[in-house]
Order: C-alpha cells, then structure tokens, then sequence
C-alpha cells in the first residue's frame, strides 16, 4: 500500500506531539512512515540530531540508519511543503 498525504500529516502530528512530551519526560519519540510492516518504511528518531532510519524488511532484508541535523524550524517548513502538495493535489 503506497504512501498517503494523511499518513504524512498523521507523522508531522505525532512527531510534534512527541517533541513536547519528550520536553518533558525526557524520553525518545519514535515513528515510522507509513506505518511499519508495509514493504518499506521510514522510522524518524527524534534524538539529536534527528535520525532517520529506512527499513526494506520484506524485500531486501537491508536497514540503513542515517543521522541528520535538523535546523529549529524543520517541522514548520514540513507543513509547509505538505500544504503546498495538498494545494496542488485539489486544484
């Protein structure tokens, strides 16, 4: 099943919501997209830095972690591109 506009906005919300409650238990937001078990996935680490990691269980069996430094305001520039797609996508 392929990637959906919703399952990208359901990750932005999840990762802001995760932000503010690792603030204050000190704890690791993890979320995958889409979610995990389909054929492959993204799981976003909110370590710092970020961590990106892409899975392709299913098929090649292969795993690759990748940290990334993400500036202050990545997330507002996220919704951003996804309101411009949605936008786009209903004209």
């Amino acid at each position: 099943m392929p990637m959906t506009i919703a399952d990208w906005a359901a990750l932005l919300d999840a990762v802001e919501e995760g932000d503010a409650e690792a603030d204050e238990a000190d704890t690791v937001f993890t979320g995958n997209w889409p979610s995990e078990g389909r054929t492959a996935y993204l799981t976003l680490v909110a370590e710092d830095p970020y961590v990106v990691e892409v899975h392709d269980a299913s098929s090649t069996q292969i795993s690759v972690r990748v940290p990334i430094d993400l500036k202050a305001e990545w997330l507002d520039s996220a919704r951003e591109r996804l309101a411009a797609v949605r936008r786009e996508l209903a004209a």
